[in-house]
């Protein structure tokens, strides 16, 4: 949402557990790590990525091949929305760090913003739809 207020571009962003996770708050390693660049995810809880879900959003961004499948076999018809974040810093996948320790969460925190950065600046004007 900040590079898109950035950018003038309003966005809305949305997070889901393709393992079906509900209701879980943030890893405490991902609460610490979001906290130093003024992100507060302490109110956040999972929720599980839901056919619903990803029609409502214009692209679907996801860190590894094994999400990318899972949205395609949960909606078969978003497909064509369906991208690898980590392209857009030239890499294959952004392993999810679930699990390990702050400085694993730290770098996967800076790969994503430097990648989410990369994938807007591509957008022509206008091609996120406000919600």
């Amino acid at each position: 949402r900040r590079y898109g207020q950035v950018r003038s571009q309003p966005v809305e962003a949305r997070s889901a557990s393709v393992m079906g996770l509900e209701g879980r708050p943030a890893a405490p390693n991902a609460v610490r790590v979001m906290a130093e660049i003024d992100i507060d995810l302490t109110q956040h809880l999972a929720q599980p990525m839901t056919p619903e879900l990803l029609r409502w959003a214009d692209w679907i961004l996801v860190m590894e091949l094994g999400h990318a499948q899972a949205a395609r076999d949960a909606a078969p018809d978003v497909e064509d929305r369906v991208l690898l974040l980590g392209s857009f810093c030239g890499l294959m996948e952004i392993p999810d760090p679930l699990g390990g320790w702050a400085s694993r969460f730290r770098h996967v925190r800076d790969q994503i913003r430097a990648c989410v950065e990369n994938f807007m600046d591509r957008l022509k004007p206008g091609h996120l739809k406000p919600r």
